[in-house]
């Protein structure tokens, strides 16, 4: 198994063992993230038993969470990416009704009329029928 895939497995192991809110798991995984990839060195193979001799268990890794020594800052990265994440969502939301609201303005501007007429009424020729056919038809 390729070395992203291990750290992604390894990672989605301790995000299913974390019972706490999402965005304080993303925070954690960004920065489980980085710290194993300071771990890895380019030329090695990274494999599961290497991640949880280094990094531990997720079980472990998941129940010791609240008594890591930067929980307050990684609660604080979560909170901020969290208002973040609501300002970005709102922002989107008024822009997208601004331009709902903008269309249909123009579009009840325009009050475009259209008439629908038989294709006899509207039919010009470009070709002259010549006489001889004229007097046929009559």
């Amino acid at each position: 198994m390729k070395g992203k895939k291990i750290i992604h497995r390894y990672l989605k192991e301790i995000d299913d063992q974390l019972t706490c809110p999402r965005h304080l798991k993303t925070v954690l995984r960004k920065e489980l993230k980085e710290d194993i990839n300071l771990f890895q060195s380019p030329d090695q193979v990274l494999t599961m038993e290497m991640l949880y001799e280094r990094f531990g268990a997720p079980e472990e890794i998941a129940n010791s969470f609240f008594d890591r020594k930067d929980y307050e800052e990684l609660l604080h990265k979560a909170k901020i990416r969290g208002i973040r994440w609501k300002i970005v969502s709102t922002l989107t939301i008024v822009i997208l009704l601004s331009v709902i609201a903008y269309m249909a303005s123009v579009i009840r501007r325009a009050s475009i009329t259209i008439t629908v007429s038989p294709p006899y009424d509207t039919y010009k020729s470009n070709t002259e029928i010549p006489e001889e056919n004229k007097n046929e038809k009559n």
